[in-house]
Parts: structure tokens; sequence; C-alpha cells
């Protein structure tokens, strides 16, 4: 079992691999490619196939709908240091269904899955969480989201004592149970 570090509270639609410079799919099944016709449009557009049966740490399935919010959070919010060009990238976002996710560029970005989707700003959040919680607000930070986790991976926030500790907990229902390693210690 790989060791996962508790930062993997929230994932990605695809990631690095362990051990090199590839992606491989995390929330997506597959990682677009031209040959596989998940890249179209000269480029520009990418379809991303969605891991069904996904649950967020507050519950919920996660769906096209939560992908389609998480990009829109961020750049409403536009805090993340990446967010201004995620903004200025993504053209357009398409919930196809539930399982389904298509992403328009603005122009060809040959770095667009390398770089923009694996970026922690996106890592895939419960649009149902945050919306119950604060919502988000342009420019603002949500403090419930702050000190809690709606993400989809391997460990979920279970205790934060500012300044002193912190604790994560196994995400019970975990997509991907075989390969976390056991929960890290209290830091």
């Amino acid at each position: 079992a790989k060791m996962v570090w508790p930062d993997n509270a929230y994932e990605t639609l695809v990631f690095y691999e362990e051990d090199g410079p590839e992606i491989e799919p995390r929330l997506a099944t597959e990682v677009p490619t031209v040959e596989n016709g998940l890249i179209t449009n000269d480029g520009q557009t990418f379809e991303f196939p969605l891991r069904e049966g996904v649950t967020f740490h507050t519950g919920g399935e996660m769906t096209a709908q939560d992908v389609a919010f998480t990009i829109d959070r961020v750049t409403t919010m536009n805090l993340a240091g990446d967010a201004s060009d995620i903004d200025q990238a993504i053209e357009e976002v398409e919930v196809v269904d539930d399982y389904t996710i298509r992403i328009t560029t603005d122009q060809p970005r040959p770095a667009f899955l390398t770089s923009t989707i694996p970026s922690k700003s996106l890592g895939i959040m419960s649009q149902e969480a945050v919306e119950s919680n604060g919502g988000v607000s342009e420019g603002e930070r949500n403090q419930w989201v702050a000190q809690n986790t709606a993400g989809t991976g391997p460990y979920y926030l279970a205790q934060w004592n500012s300044g002193s500790n912190i604790r994560w907990d196994l995400h019970e229902d975990y997509w991907a149970p075989d390969t976390v390693g056991p929960v890290p210690a209290v830091f």
C-alpha cells in the first residue's frame, strides 16, 4: 500500500503517477487523448468520464456537477495563485451527464492536462457541503472550508486545533481503499 499524506483530502480528475512525469486517471476513469477521442476541437476540448460511486467526506456521491462547481468556485473566489490562469484558460465547462464533464479552453493549451487539471486548486469539492456551509463569495475564503474537508480523498480532517494539533482520519468510503497507507500520526 502506498503512503498518502493527509493533504490528499482532495483529489483531481487526473494526477501524476507516483514515479514519473506521466499523468494517470484519479477521479476521471481515463486520461483524455486525441487517440481515445476525449480531446477534440483541435486540442481545445477535453472530456472526462468520471468514476461512479465516489463518495465525499461529507456524504453524497461526486458527479460532474461537483466538478463544474469546483472550477467555478476557484475562479469566482480568485484566491488561489493559479485561479486567474484557470479562469483565463477555461472558456466553457459543460456537464454532459452525471458522470461526464467537458471542458473547453480558450485556445490550444498543450500543458492543460499536465499543469492546470492536476493543480491543487482543482481538488474536487462537494457542492452540497460548500453551499450548505457559507457558499462561495467573490474574493473571500469560506471559513467552513478552511476548517473542514469536503473532498473525496483517502483522509478527512477529523480535528484541528489551530496552532496546536491536527488529526486526520481514514475516509471509510474511499473509492480506492487498496491504495491507502495507514492513517498518519497526529502532528
